[in-house]
């Protein structure tokens, strides 16, 4: 008779072909159906609910990529220039698809983009089943309402994004090569391929190299591949940066406190709040340290390439790395700017899926320190053992939360954010139609980044060339509705930089915003304080954020001032702003310059150049 351990239970399965086996099958078979399915038809609702048509923001640079092709003056340095702090080359090669198939349908993109994003949830869960078979289909559904969530909303109703969902797809599918066994060196070029096109889409997709070298360490590839993709990345980095304008990215600088802040809220913000605080901060705080703490225990503690955690953790790795990336450009704006954290939910997601999938098995005995070996007649070497580790236990328990929050909250706000943006949407198409019927503050709605005369004849060349909303009804529809009537309340302006009671020294951005429907012209910042009464100390300069100028505090002795701006528009009327008080607290050498220069009533005034850049 075989030797039989008292620990080790006998099963006894029922048959194959019982009607209790084949009932349960059945039910597993058909929530894991509904599992799959429901997230990608409620995701398509969305967009087919709330998607609309109109051209906004960055997409007007495609407006223009579009004319030069049009025109046959396209070049490829039109293709590589660089946009903000990104290279987007293959997303212009298919805006241009798009131009010359569909007439630049914005809705169009954001179904290509909705496909992206099945393919890349697609390429995960294969990527993690297949290295841990014994798994069934239905515990990959969660990952599915993750990547799926509808709290993504802001991306998935702009076409723009389409960039970002082409990293995302690329960034899957180079990971899901590398973890191929064995890998060959087909494979190999088939994940650099995907690699480059991601670093060549967004600034984002160049994550992908460290994620995909974690993932080559922690399979034990050869020394002969691992060089390769490194050889890779570092002349993928060198090409991106040819004619890179490094300057257009710089940002405020941020101290730890605000860096640490913005970072857990940011890893934390998986069901889109609109303004962030203490729950999300302290939910990130949480995944934030289940994660590292994950990342570490299996590749410094004990370096594993069991099952499918090797490619769960190059996920946790690439999410905490982008969660950083845009940390550091970011947390150093002031609102709105720096309030924009669910934007990043498509990419942070990476961390909360990663580590559902990095806990889902627990360690094999290969993988435990010697402090959690079992004892030997518990278990054999290979066998799955409950984990002692209260972080292991506190990892799950964080990733269940994060799952059932971002599945409830996250698609009641993301359903919110989706209205809102419809709107919004709306408003830009009537504004769109009849840019010149509007006032300069209108028009600026339609994007930060250019002038209202840029994007006026950005208008004249997508109607010329029947792009977007004017291919369609939808710009004969806006110009049958009745024009939308502004200037129902009076010129209003407020002081919004400095922030009323602050402390400022050195250089200090001054920044006026006026009412939205109002044509300003001009903007006068004057200052009451020792030695100055209603002084003009400098004149505002018209950006998409404000009427801002800097203003050199070291030219005033120290001591509290009230600032105060005089808003004017082009019909003549003219407002003072609320005061707003501020404290000057330069050192004893700025202060002793400023008693000498104080007196002559000079003041600098200097056109800010603005080093801001919208991160998409």
């Amino acid at each position: 008779m075989a030797d039989m351990s008292i620990d080790a239970p006998v099963q006894i399965p029922l048959p194959s072909d019982s009607p209790a086996s084949n009932w349960w099958s059945r039910l597993i078979s058909g929530a894991t159906l509904l599992g799959f399915a429901i997230p990608a038809v409620v995701y398509l609702w969305m967009i087919h609910a709330y998607g609309v048509n109109v051209i906004q923001l960055d997409q007007w640079s495609d407006v223009a990529l579009i004319d030069h092709a049009y025109s046959g003056t396209l070049q490829f340095s039109t293709l590589w220039a660089q946009h903000n702090e990104n290279r987007i080359f293959f997303p212009n090669l298919i805006v241009l698809a798009l131009a010359y198939t569909t007439h630049f349908n914005v809705v169009t993109e954001e179904y290509l983009s909705a496909l992206m994003s099945f393919g890349a949830t697609a390429l995960v869960i294969c990527a993690h089943k297949r290295r841990s078979p014994e798994r069934r289909w239905i515990w990959y559904c969660p990952v599915a309402f993750l990547f799926l969530s509808l709290a993504q909303a802001g991306n998935a109703l702009w076409g723009f994004q389409m960039a970002w969902y082409l990293v995302l797809f690329t960034t899957a599918l180079a990971l899901f090569l590398l973890d191929q066994e064995p890998l060959r060196w087909p494979l190999l070029g088939g994940a650099i391929a995907a690699a480059v096109i991601a670093s060549f889409s967004s600034l984002q997709g160049l994550l992908v190299w460290p994620a995909g070298l974690l993932l080559i360490y922690l399979r034990r590839r050869s020394g002969q591949l691992a060089v390769t993709w490194v050889g890779a990345a570092v002349v993928t980095a060198a090409i991106y940066s040819v004619g890179f304008n490094f300057n257009t990215v710089r940002s405020p600088g941020a101290g730890p406190a605000a860096l640490l802040t913005y970072f857990v809220r940011l890893v934390g913000d998986v069901v889109d709040v609109a303004r962030p605080g203490t729950l999300v901060a302290l939910f990130g705080s949480v995944l934030a340290v289940a994660a590292i703490w994950t990342l570490l225990r299996f590749t410094l503690g004990r370096r594993t390439d069991t099952g499918g955690r090797p490619f769960a953790l190059s996920l946790i790795l690439f999410g905490l790395l982008f969660s950083a990336v845009i940390t550091d450009g970011r947390a150093g704006y002031s609102a709105p700017l720096s309030n924009s954290e669910s934007r990043y939910t498509v990419f942070v997601i990476f961390v909360l899926v990663g580590l559902y999938l990095a806990v889902l098995d627990p360690p094999a005995v290969s993988e435990l320190r010697s402090s959690e070996l079992p004892s030997p007649t518990r278990g054999t070497v290979g066998q799955r053992q409950t984990p002692s580790d209260p972080v292991f236990v506190l990892a799950r328990v964080v990733v269940g939360i994060g799952i059932v929050v971002t599945v409830i909250l996250g698609s009641a706000n993301g359903i919110s954010q989706a209205r809102k943006i419809r709107q919004g949407d709306i408003f830009q198409g009537q504004v769109t139609v009849r840019a010149n019927q509007y006032p300069d503050s209108v028009v600026l709605s339609l994007s930060i980044f250019e002038l209202p005369q840029q994007i006026r004849r950005q208008i004249t060349v997508a109607r010329r060339d029947r792009l977007s909303l004017f291919g369609t009804g939808d710009a004969a529809r806006y110009l049958s509705e009745k024009p939308i009537a502004f200037r129902i309340e009076p010129l209003r302006a407020a002081v919004v930089l400095p922030r009323n009671g602050s402390t400022v020294h050195g250089r200090q951005i001054l920044d006026v915003l006026g009412s939205g429907s109002y044509d300003v012209t001009g903007v006068d910042y004057f200052l009451s304080g020792p030695g100055l009464a209603k002084t003009l100390v400098a004149t505002g300069v018209m950006s998409n954020l404000g009427w801002y100028t800097v203003w050199n505090t070291s030219k005033v002795p120290n001591g509290s001032y009230a600032i105060e701006a005089n808003v004017r528009d082009s019909e003549g009327r003219s407002v003072m702003t609320p005061t707003i008080d501020v404290r000057v607290a330069n050192g004893n050498r700025t202060a002793r310059l400023a008693s000498r220069t104080v007196s002559s009533g000079r003041c600098e005034r200097r056109r800010c150049v603005s080093s801001w850049t919208m991160r998409r």
